[in-house]
Parts: structure tokens; C-alpha cells; sequence
């Protein structure tokens, strides 16, 4: 019998956060469907976003007749709906507390630095925005990212040999740390971690 899955549907720029979603949902190998969002069009302010998100940011989730955002929640609500795919570990495992543990290290330690120096280049109004503080984030994510390189001083993915959504939201969040030259050849373990996480079939998919 062929399983039925609800309608699954994202929204947001895949040049986002969006993407830890989409590709949860590649690593699921489940059917979805996509839709853009443009920033500059205002599509994040349109009644019917604001509906799903009154946040008015990306990614919004909508999974049959439950509407989410928050990638994080995202993520983690995805492994729990499709159990038989392995996203996450058995919930009543060891494991699994850890598998939380770095989800909510991606997103409280690893990314708030990068996301309050974005904040203060180019989100914030001009009249918020604090000049200078660039050196106190730069600290945060300096010490965060000494964590993740010694975690993976000799392991294949943050939990072991098998991908779970930690290495998502921790993969994601190093890539945005690459691209933005915080990250760099003096932490070779977490540039390798990211060779391994870039060379999966689901990265492939969505950057073709």
C-alpha cells in the first residue's frame, strides 16, 4: 500500500532559512510544494502571509491542516511526523536528548551572533542599528564554533555516523558562517563535517 501523505507546502526565499526546510523535506523524501517569497515585492506582508505568520518572516510550514514557522520547530516537527525516516532519534533514547541539545544550540549559540550582526548591517531600521558591535558577536560565535570543532574531532555527523536534523540546523548555520568569512581553514574538523553534509543527495537537489 502506498502511503498518503497530507499536502505539505513552504514558503520562503530557498536563499533563507527556508532552505532547513527544504531540505528536512528532501532528507524525508517526501512530496512538497515550494513558493518564493519576494522580500522586495513585500510578499512577506501580504494578508494572506501575515495570516500564517503575523512575524512576517520565513519559512512558514503548512503540513495538511497545521501552519508552523520557526525553522527549528520546523525541523524538528517534520522528524517527528515520519518516524520511519529516521530524522531524529528514537524519542526515549540517550540520543535523542542529544539530538534537542543541538538543535537548540544551532539556534541559541551558533546563529544568534551571525543573525545580530546581519540584524545591525541590514534588518534593523537605521535609527537601531548599533555600529560596532560586530566584535562582541564575533566573540559569541567564536566560542560557539570551538564547540562544534571539537564535537567533531572524530565523528562523521554531530550524533555519530548517522545524519539526524541537528546536523540541519548546525549544517545551515555553518554555511551561512562560510559564506560570510567568519569560518574559515584554522577549524578543520568542522570544514570537513561540511564537505561530508555537501556532499549528500538532498544538497544536490536543491542546488541544481
Amino acid at each position: 500500500m502506498v502511503k498518503k501523505y497530507p499536502k505539505i507546502e513552504v514558503w520562503g526565499p530557498k536563499k533563507s532559512r527556508t532552505f532547513r526546510v527544504l531540505w528536512a523535506l528532501e532528507e524525508l523524501q517526501v512530496p512538497y510544494i515550494h513558493h518564493h517569497i519576494d522580500f522586495k515585492k513585500k510578499e512577506n506582508k501580504t494578508d494572506l502571509f501575515l495570516a500564517m505568520n503575523p512575524f512576517s518572516k520565513v519559512p512558514v510550514l503548512k503540513f495538511g491542516e497545521t501552519t508552523l514557522f520557526e525553522s527549528g520547530a520546523i525541523v524538528e516537527f517534520l522528524a517527528a511526523q515520519f518516524p520511519e525516516k529516521n530524522l531524529a532519534p528514537p524519542s526515549q533514547s540517550s540520543l535523542y536528548a542529544k539530538y534537542l541539545q543541538w538543535n537548540y544550540f544551532a539556534m541559541t549559540e551558533l546563529e544568534q551572533p551571525l543573525w545580530s550582526m546581519a540584524k545591525h548591517k541590514f534588518a534593523l531600521p537605521f535609527e537601531y542599528r548599533v555600529s560596532g558591535m560586530d566584535k562582541t558577536a564575533l566573540f559569541e560565535f567564536d566560542k560557539a564554533l570551538e564547540v562544534i570543532e571539537k564535537e567533531m574531532f572524530d565523528k562523521t555527523y554531530l550524533l555519530g555516523e548517522n545524519f539526524y536534523g541537528c546536523d540541519i540546523l548546525i549544517g545551515h548555520t555553518l554555511q551561512w558562517a562560510r559564506s560570510a568569512k567568519f569560518l574559515d581553514e584554522s577549524h578543520p574538523y568542522t570544514l570537513n563535517y561540511m564537505k561530508r553534509l555537501n556532499k549528500r543527495n538532498s544538497i544536490d537537489k536543491l542546488r541544481a
